[in-house]
């Protein structure tokens, strides 16, 4: 994305490109995590034996 400069453009116009770049991003990012999270939500099955810290544990020693 680029924002061109142009002589005689005032601070706030500059200023309201670089906020609407920045909501682009921030929507991309958004988008793409939920596509992430809806592919794979739910699709993990924990051990109903085991504690929530349990699974903790060993997730976290895994890493």
């Amino acid at each position: 994305m680029t924002i061109i400069l142009k002589k005689g453009d005032s601070i706030e116009k500059l200023q309201e490109q670089l906020q609407e770049i920045a909501e682009k991003e921030q929507d991309r990012r958004r988008k793409r995590k939920r596509e992430i999270l809806e592919a794979t939500a739910g699709t993990v099955v924990f051990d109903k034996e085991k504690t929530p810290l349990e699974i903790q544990k060993e997730m976290r020693d895994d890493w």
